[in-house]
């Protein structure tokens, strides 16, 4: 409901905690839903490993969730070792070929590539995010960077600040 969107918002994360237990357990219908948001609430609480355990669960009942999938993959990109690195690329690139119109997977695939140093398919994937979102700052700023260390500051320049447009 809004009001443990409000509380999660609000960073009141206990609170946002009993109501996400008491949905699960009280609106059967949504037990998913809530067992996603409370993943959402232990990841930015900095219980990484308690959110991936969860999501783990999660996705044992419900392995083609792409939202789980999702997360479980933005989770590793944190938290997870070379080879958990390459199973969350493949997983969003699975999920970027069923959805390419999604920045956010997109800014997460880049990630994954750039951990295993693949630049250029990385940097294809943020210039693909930001033409998505022109607004997406984060995608802009890695773009940058990519450009900085390969010493082209004008690229830097240019894909840093300049809108993506046909």
């Amino acid at each position: 409901s809004g009001r443990r969107l409000f509380l999660f918002r609000a960073h009141d994360h206990d609170r946002a905690r009993q109501q996400y237990d008491a949905g699960e357990k009280g609106l059967p219908a949504n037990q998913l839903v809530y067992q996603k948001r409370q993943v959402e609430l232990l990841a930015t609480s900095g219980q990484s490993q308690d959110a991936a355990r969860k999501l783990e669960t999660i996705l044992a009942a419900h392995p083609k969730d792409d939202e789980a999938i999702a997360m479980h993959a933005a989770l590793l990109l944190q938290i997870g070792n070379a080879q958990q690195i390459k199973s969350a690329e493949s997983d969003l690139q699975s999920l970027v070929t069923k959805t390419p119109d999604n920045h956010l997977l997109r800014f997460n695939l880049a990630r994954a590539m750039l951990a295993q140093n693949e630049i250029e398919p990385a940097r294809l994937q943020l210039e693909a995010a930001i033409k998505l979102r022109p607004d997406f700052i984060v995608a802009r700023e890695l773009l940058a960077k990519i450009y900085l260390s390969k010493g082209d500051a004008g690229g830097a320049l240019k894909g840093g600040g300049r809108y993506y447009r046909d």
